[in-house]
C-alpha cells in the first residue's frame, strides 16, 4: 500500500503542469484568433492624377485675319496687291472688321514696293455694312490731290478692301456722310453702289 502513493502524487501534478500548459495554449490561441479577424485599418486611397487625353493637343487661338489692298507698280501697268491684317480674335461684327481692314489702309504701307492712292491725311468716319452693301465714310481729304490715275487708284483700294469679306457686294463711297458722284479735280464719275466688276470696267489703271 505504501509504494501506490508516490505514483498516485506524480500522476497529480503531472496532470496539474498539463492544465495549465494547456490553458495557456488556449488563451494564445483565443487572442490570435481575436486579433486576426479584426479588419485592419483601410489604407488611404491613391489620389487620382489628372492625365492628358492621348493625342490631345493645347488650343491654339485661330488668327483672324482680312485683306487690304494696295498699289504696286511693276514697272509696265499698276496692280492691286493683297495683305493680311490681323483681327481682333472674336470680333464676329462685320462692319468692326472692316473698320480695322480701312483703319489699316489710311496708314502706311508695310512693304516699300506697295504704295497707295489715297491722299494722306485721310480717315475713316465709319463702315456700314447694310442690306443694300458697304458704306465706306471718308474724309474730305479722300477727294483731294491726284491726276486721273491716282483717282481710279484709289477708289480701286476702297472698293476692293470693302469687299475682301464678301467680293461680290455693292459699295458705296461716302464723303463726310454724302454718298460722291464726282472725284477730283477731273471730274472723275462714279456711278454709285460701285463693285469690283464696275471698277474694273470703268477706272482701269
Amino acid at each position: 500500500m505504501q509504494d501506490q502513493k508516490p505514483h498516485r502524487n506524480i500522476s497529480q501534478g503531472a496532470i496539474i503542469a498539463v492544465s495549465a500548459l494547456m490553458l495557456a495554449v488556449g488563451a494564445g490561441t483565443a487572442f490570435w484568433a481575436i486579433n486576426t479577424r479584426q479588419d485592419p485599418s483601410p489604407s488611404p486611397a491613391p489620389t487620382a492624377q489628372a492625365s492628358p487625353t492621348p493625342g490631345e493637343q493645347p488650343v491654339t487661338p485661330v488668327q483672324e485675319t482680312v485683306q487690304v489692298y494696295w498699289i504696286r507698280d511693276t514697272g509696265s501697268s499698276f496692280q492691286l496687291t493683297p495683305k493680311p491684317v490681323a483681327v481682333q480674335s472674336g470680333v464676329q461684327n462685320e462692319s468692326d472688321r472692316l473698320a480695322t481692314a480701312f483703319n489699316h489702309l489710311l496708314s502706311e504701307p508695310d512693304s516699300p514696293a506697295d504704295t497707295s492712292a489715297i491722299p494722306p491725311g485721310t480717315q475713316l468716319r465709319g463702315v456700314e455694312v447694310r442690306n443694300d452693301g458697304v458704306y465706306v465714310n471718308l474724309s474730305q481729304e479722300f477727294t483731294q490731290g491726284g491726276g486721273s490715275a491716282s483717282m481710279s487708284g484709289r477708289v480701286w483700294q476702297v472698293v476692293y478692301t470693302a469687299t475682301a469679306t464678301a467680293p461680290n457686294r455693292p459699295v458705296w463711297i461716302l464723303v463726310e456722310g454724302q454718298p460722291i458722284e464726282y472725284l477730283g479735280g477731273e471730274g472723275l464719275t462714279l456711278d454709285q453702289p460701285l463693285t469690283r466688276a464696275s471698277v474694273e470696267r470703268d477706272f482701269p489703271i
